[in-house]
């Protein structure tokens, strides 16, 4: 669910493979249906002026993919170009720049991007992060994202990137027991090759 100065957005679950996204005028009452096909949409929120929505969807792809819905034209855009598999997003206070959590291979990662006319033009230094699992991304301003990121060897922390020199600080950390945290092996990634030659 997600309001602005005039719509309600809120969505009706239908399966594990169908979601329908809805809003409401908050003037007239009226409900306008905003997605028609069978397919996931999750994560939608308003953009900062209104006159549109950022959402998740499978729609076109096995992967979550990024979308900006035009409330005026009723037309869907497709932001990332790449097929990637988009597990959350977050887009700074100017809305020029975009943090997308995504699925590398069953790892969590990050990708910051420029964004003009509701596509993705360039891609910016990728935050250097230890495997592990990343949540909440929360833009502070246009030059630092905050995140949760928890692992084996770490509980969870806070931590920003600052994209303007590639920084990443820790802010706020859980106490481990450091005899115990010296035991546990590193998180690693493990890739092999299936009968049909698939990684």
């Amino acid at each position: 669910v997600d309001v602005s100065s005039e719509y309600l957005l809120f969505s009706q679950y239908i399966s594990n493979g169908h979601t329908i996204y809805f809003t409401l005028n908050l003037k007239t009452l009226q409900i306008t249906e905003l997605t028609k096909e069978s397919a996931y949409y999750k994560e939608a929120k308003f953009t900062n002026d209104s006159r549109g929505i950022w959402w998740l969807s499978d729609a076109a792809s096995n992967f979550f993919n990024l979308y900006y819905y035009d409330l005026g034209q009723k037309k869907i855009t497709k932001v990332n170009k790449p097929e990637i598999n988009i597990t959350d997003f977050a887009f700074s206070p100017s809305e020029k720049l975009l943090a997308l959590k995504v699925n590398d291979s069953g790892a969590d990662s990050i990708h910051i991007y420029e964004v003009s006319e509701n596509q993705i033009s360039r891609e910016l230094n990728q935050p250097k992060i230890e495997p592990g699992v990343i949540e909440k991304l929360e833009w502070r301003d246009d030059r630092e994202l905050a995140f949760g990121f928890e692992s084996l060897k770490t509980p969870s922390e806070i931590r920003s990137y600052n994209v303007t020199n590639s920084v990443i600080q820790t802010w706020a950390q859980g106490e481990v027991t450091k005899n115990i945290v010296d035991q546990i092996q590193d998180t690693r990634l493990i890739k092999w090759k299936s009968f049909d030659n698939r990684e």
